[in-house]
C-alpha cells in the first residue's frame, strides 16, 4: 500500500511540472529559424529572423498547380504569439494580411482566419473568432 501512496505522490508531482515552460509562454530565442509545412502538393516555407520580440521573415507558398506567393513577414512575439503583417504577392498582385501564430515548442501553428478588408489601409483584417485553418508549421533548421 505505501508503494502505492508513494507512486501517486510522484506521478501527481511529475505531472504539474513548471507551468511557466507550456506553450501558450513560449518564445522564440534570438537568431534564424526555417520552417516548413507540407499539404498534400503543397509545401509552404517561413524563414524568420529573431532578435528580441522583434520578427523579420520571408514566406514561400509553392502549390501543385497555379502560381504561388512570395511574401515578407513583419511582426512582434509576446504571450506565445507572434502577431504582424504577411505583405505578399501572388498572381501579380500584392496585399497584406495582418497574422497571428503561434509558438509551440520548437514549431509554429498558423491559424488562418477568415479576413475582412479594411476600407482605409487595404490591409485584410482577420476575424480571430472564425478560424479557418491551422498550418503546422515544423521547425527545419536553426
Amino acid at each position: 500500500m505505501k508503494n502505492i501512496v508513494f507512486f501517486f505522490i510522484v506521478a501527481l508531482f511529475v505531472s504539474c511540472g513548471d507551468s511557466s515552460k507550456t506553450a501558450e509562454n513560449s518564445t522564440l530565442a534570438d537568431g534564424h529559424y526555417d520552417y516548413q509545412f507540407v499539404q498534400s502538393k503543397d509545401s509552404s516555407f517561413m524563414s524568420l529572423d529573431v532578435k528580441g520580440a522583434d520578427i523579420k521573415g520571408s514566406y514561400t507558398f509553392i502549390p501543385e498547380v497555379s502560381d504561388g506567393a512570395v511574401g515578407e513577414i513583419t511582426g512582434t512575439q509576446a504571450n506565445g504569439k507572434i502577431n504582424g503583417n504577411l505583405t505578399f504577392t501572388i498572381e501579380g498582385s500584392t496585399q497584406t494580411e495582418q497574422i497571428v501564430i503561434e509558438i509551440k515548442g520548437t514549431d509554429l501553428n498558423w491559424n488562418r482566419y477568415q479576413l475582412s478588408e479594411d476600407p482605409n489601409t487595404q490591409v485584410m483584417i482577420p476575424d480571430t473568432s472564425k478560424i479557418v485553418d491551422t498550418q503546422k508549421f515544423v521547425l527545419k533548421s536553426k
